[in-house]
């Protein structure tokens, strides 16, 4: 099975991202934009595992995160990686909790590596992606729409929970399912 960890959003967040996508949609052709109800902040995919291995994850998540209070996390800052000149992710970056998430990823990652597993090689920007770019258009309005919509903003909501993820491939797309969380308490 497919797993990864990260941070959920509130119904609200998603609602708001959800109308961002669809503004978006009159602009940008060949995009696969992501469910609604599969909006999060990935902080560490894992890939391809055994489901036997799950409650492990869950008590490496915990050990990461031992010590980290609940925080308020907001949405704002729309962008594009790699960027706006070759966009091929279209995602909405985290504001409020930016800082508190940076912490928590780095605690993640080490704990990871003491288990056994690869560091990510990629710098982590807390982000949210809503869309991926099939294909580079020739006149793409990447800038046009960092300019108009960079300080997209959706209200903070406390985040008090990670969450450990399982991912199904299927024919309309990837299905998520929860298989534990994590809750934050400061100790």
């Amino acid at each position: 099975m497919r797993t990864f960890i990260a941070v959920d959003l509130s119904e609200e967040q998603k609602e708001g991202l959800y109308t961002l996508q669809k503004e978006l949609k009159k602009e940008f052709n060949n995009v696969k934009w992501v469910n609604h109800s599969n909006l999060h902040v990935t902080l560490k995919f894992i890939g391809e595992t055994e489901e036997e291995d799950a409650e492990r994850f869950s008590e490496i998540v915990q050990k990461a995160v031992r010590g980290f209070a609940p925080f308020e996390m907001s949405l704002n800052e729309l962008g594009f990686f790699p960027g706006p000149h070759k966009p091929r992710i279209i995602w909405v970056g985290v504001d409020k909790g930016k800082e508190e998430l940076q912490k928590i990823w780095k605690e993640v990652e080490l704990a990871f590596q003491e288990e056994g597993f690869p560091l990510s090689d990629k710098n982590f920007k807390p982000h949210v992606t809503i869309g991926r770019i099939r294909r580079v258009q020739k006149k793409v309005p990447a800038q046009k729409w960092i300019n108009e919509h960079s300080a997209y903003d959706l209200s903070p909501y406390l985040v008090d929970n990670i969450t450990v993820y399982r991912s199904d491939l299927q024919p309309q797309g990837a299905v998520y399912t929860p298989i534990d969380r994590v809750y934050l308490a400061k100790v």
